[in-house]
This record gives structure tokens, C-alpha cells and sequence, in this order.
């Protein structure tokens, strides 16, 4: 038998949180794009490839799973780059890759019940705690 859920838990957050949320991810986006990104805007943007992946499973959104990969792929390159040469930032191609990403994750926030949403935070939080590093954020996931 299921727990009952109280029933803020049962609707999608607050306009003005999902507003706040996106907002922060845009801006996080846009400091990578003008060249002032850090290796955790890049772990933030992973975290949220992966909620979104986990909710895209879970019928809440749709995504091509090839572009996912792709832009996995690409924050892996632009994570290295970074810890290389220091200069965390995207290219054209990525930033367009994270254009979408974000649309979709705002569409989620927008009509996602909060225990979903945490649900796949928790998932995200999990896969952080193993010690997985030869493996990539969404492979890992599977």
C-alpha cells in the first residue's frame, strides 16, 4: 500500500520557484557561454542532465536520447578543457545542446509533482556518493 503524500508534495512547485530555479540555470548557462564558467556550473549543468534524464523516464517530458548523450558528452570535454587550460566555457554547438536542455527542464519544473521531482534529485544524489569515475554521468545512471 502506498504512503499518502501530503499534497504539496502532489503538485508542481510554485510559479516563482520554478521562475527562480530557471533563472539560476540560464545564468549559469550564459556565464559559460561568455567565458566566465567554473568546474561547478559545469557539475551543476551534469546534475541537471541527469534529473531531467530521470524524469524523461519517468513520462514527464521528452527528450532525444542522443542529443542527451551528446550534451553529456560534451560537459565531459568541457570539464577536461577546464582542468586543463583553467578556462571553463561552451561552444556554440553545447550552448545550443544546454538551450534545449533547458526548455525541456522548464516544461518539468512547470508541471512536475515535488515528490517526483525528488525522487529524481535523490537518484542524482546517489549516483554522486558512488565511486564511479571511470564511467559517464548518464551510463552510469542506466
Amino acid at each position: 500500500m502506498a504512503v499518502p503524500r501530503p499534497k504539496a508534495m502532489l503538485l508542481p512547485l510554485p510559479p516563482t520557484t520554478v521562475a527562480a530555479l530557471s533563472l539560476e540555470h540560464h545564468l549559469i548557462v550564459e556565464a559559460l557561454r561568455c567565458g566566465y564558467g567554473t568546474a561547478s556550473h559545469i557539475g551543476s549543468l551534469a546534475q541537471l542532465l541527469l534529473v531531467t534524464s530521470f524524469l524523461i523516464e519517468d513520462g514527464r517530458g521528452q527528450g532525444n536520447a542522443d542529443g542527451l548523450r551528446e550534451l553529456e558528452d560534451a560537459l565531459v570535454r568541457c570539464h577536461q578543457r577546464g582542468v586543463d587550460t583553467g578556462a571553463y566555457f561552451v561552444d556554440d554547438d553545447t550552448y545550443m545542446l544546454l538551450g534545449e536542455l533547458l526548455t525541456l527542464h522548464d516544461r518539468q519544473l512547470a508541471t512536475t509533482p515535488l515528490h517526483a521531482l525528488a525522487a529524481a534529485q535523490q537518484r542524482v544524489d546517489r549516483i554522486g556518493a558512488e565511486p564511479t569515475p571511470q564511467r559517464t554521468m548518464l551510463r552510469q545512471a542506466a
